[in-house]
């Protein structure tokens, strides 16, 4: 990762602190429940223990996130076998203390200041806690947060690392920045990204196992995405079991599942078949390349890479998305246009089946569609929203209308005799929708066709 992980070139340029009230016992609570599931998946026990239940106080939700986040990705990644994490709080000085301890091998006396260090690693390989940086970061990011953090024995053994932040009042905080300085190669950098179009905070899961490049790439992409973040293949599945995302960037080699195995069983699974893939390969492996893109994968891109690069290919298939949702809405497409898979392009085939077998009936509902599709509502949603961007009712409705077009065009019945036949209640609301679509009413648009037979929708 040597050729990547130029530290001076990704740190970031500006950090400022955003304080925000919240209830900070909740706060860790959420990390960690979120965090047990995959603990569980490898027999880690996961524990809570807290001296108060609840603390109003005021801070940075972001940063206390991440740096939560990095040490219970290490405490999982070096705890014993059982193993065994235990997460404290206490308050003591006005000051709110939280440790974390794994039953690992622990640390040596003198190595416990240096993993703070930018690129320190410790010699024995066993026991190495990554380059250094995501710890360094940590450490900067309590600093500017007014805090610190130190490593204690975890008797009998394993490492304990508490940090502690003060307790400051919502009325107290003052904003706080600190500023490394970019250098001009920075600057261009920085510059091109905030040309990126924001789109609408699309949700991206980030899966690697090396927790630098994972911090990296979740800080650079966090202005334009929501970020969700797995240290392996299986930690992906169990949030994409749980959160809507849309797509996911993934490592190939990483320990217990790794990216080809994800892509697999991603794009196997039709509730989440949808999802695109970006894989991160080494450069020149072209047999992980073929295999990723055999499983499904949409794209790849070979390490080391260019963040701008990376972002401009996320944007591409972000944007290919938008067009084909416009491109369902108002126009009678192949399916096979609008999906990257066999699965999916049979999904929504079955699904428009489904809805024309039951068009006449007005009161034809999501919760039938939902029952002979097999899926439940919130799977339905999801799913027709990423691929046609359109809810359920909203599909129901646009294959009623696109039907509509081929009865306005090819046969002699009255507005309203089309309008029941595709199970609008009543002509109003069928001519309400029909021009919210189109921009026309059905009477004008039957007579620009009539004008102009052979005119494309």
């Amino acid at each position: 990762m040597n050729q990547i992980l130029d530290f001076r070139k990704i740190e970031i340029q500006e950090m400022k602190l955003h304080p925000e009230k919240g209830d900070y016992i909740e706060f860790i609570d959420d990390i960690i429940k979120h965090f047990s599931v995959y603990a569980t998946t490898y027999q880690i026990t996961l524990t809570f223990e807290k001296e108060i239940d609840t603390l109003s106080m005021a801070f940075d939700k972001d940063k206390i996130h991440k740096v939560l986040m990095n040490l219970l990705s290490n405490a999982i990644k070096y705890a014993g076998t059982p193993g065994k994490i235990t997460v404290k709080i206490w308050i003591e000085d006005e000051k709110v203390f939280t440790s974390v301890a794994d039953n690992g091998k622990g640390i040596e006396d003198n190595e416990k200041c240096k993993v703070f260090d930018a690129f320190y690693q410790i010699a024995d390989e066993k026991s190495s806690y990554g380059s250094g940086i995501g710890l360094h970061i940590v450490k900067e990011l309590l600093s500017l947060h007014h805090g610190d953090i130190h490593i204690e024995d975890n008797l009998p053994t394993g490492a304990k690392f508490i940090f502690y932040i003060p307790i400051t009042p919502m009325e107290q905080i003052v904003e706080t920045e600190f500023h490394i300085q970019p250098t001009e190669e920075e600057m261009v950098s920085l510059e091109s990204e905030e040309k990126n179009e924001n789109l609408d905070q699309n949700t991206l899961l980030i899966v690697e196992d090396n927790q630098d490049l994972r911090l990296f790439l979740s800080d650079s992409l966090k202005k334009e995405y929501h970020i969700f973040s797995a240290v392996d293949g299986l930690h992906a599945l169990s949030i994409l079991k749980k959160e809507h995302i849309d797509m996911v960037i993934t490592d190939i080699m990483m320990p217990n599942m790794d990216g080809i195995e994800l892509c697999h069983a991603i794009k196997s699974d039709i509730k989440i078949s949808h999802i695109p893939v970006i894989m991160l390969t080494a450069k020149n492996d072209i047999e992980h390349i073929k295999k990723g893109l055999t499983e499904g994968a949409d794209d790849y891109i070979a390490k080391p890479f260019n963040l701008d690069i990376l972002k401009l290919r996320i944007n591409k298939i972000l944007k290919w998305k938008q067009e084909c949702h416009r491109k369902f809405s108002i126009a009678d497409i192949p399916v096979s246009d609008i999906t990257s898979s066999s699965l999916d392009e049979s999904f929504i085939q079955k699904t428009i089946k489904t809805v024309e077998e039951h068009i006449e009936n007005p009161q034809f509902s999501v919760e039938e569609l939902s029952s002979i599709i097999g899926m439940s509502r919130s799977n339905l949603y999801n799913k027709l929203m990423s691929i046609t961007g359109s809810s359920p009712s909203e599909f129901i409705r646009i294959i009623r209308l696109k039907k509509s077009l081929k009865l306005l065009e090819k046969t002699q019945m009255t507005v309203a005799e089309v309008a029941y036949k595709v199970g609008f209640n009543t002509p109003k609301i069928f001519t309400h929708y029909f021009k919210e679509e189109y921009k026309m009413t059905p009477t004008e648009y039957r007579k620009k066709k009539e004008a102009s037979p052979n005119e494309a929708q």
